[in-house]
């Protein structure tokens, strides 16, 4: 027996099924269960909270790379100073 694809329960979710998918629906009880298994995923996702990213994010990103980037510099850097030799001077 053949069963609903995906597209087949979107269909029957938007009300835009074949005629074969509507009456495969009302027959088919593990097609059933999916096609209600596809609610409630619809309507978990929809119920989830709208965020929205703060308008301007990058000076907070921009301060954090820099403090990065002089953490690393300051790390494994080894300073040497150089100083003229008593023997370069004769």
């Amino acid at each position: 027996m053949m069963h609903c694809t995906m597209e087949d329960l979107g269909a029957l979710q938007a009300g835009e099924a074949s005629v074969w998918a509507r009456r495969h629906i009302t027959t088919c009880a593990a097609c059933r269960a999916e096609l209600e298994g596809l609610y409630q995923r619809i309507a978990q996702l929809k119920a989830l909270p709208a965020l929205r990213p703060p308008r301007d994010r990058w000076p907070a990103i921009r301060a954090q790379i820099r403090t990065q980037r002089s953490r690393r510099r300051g790390k494994g850097r080894v300073r040497m100073r150089c100083r003229p030799s008593a023997s370069s001077d004769q």
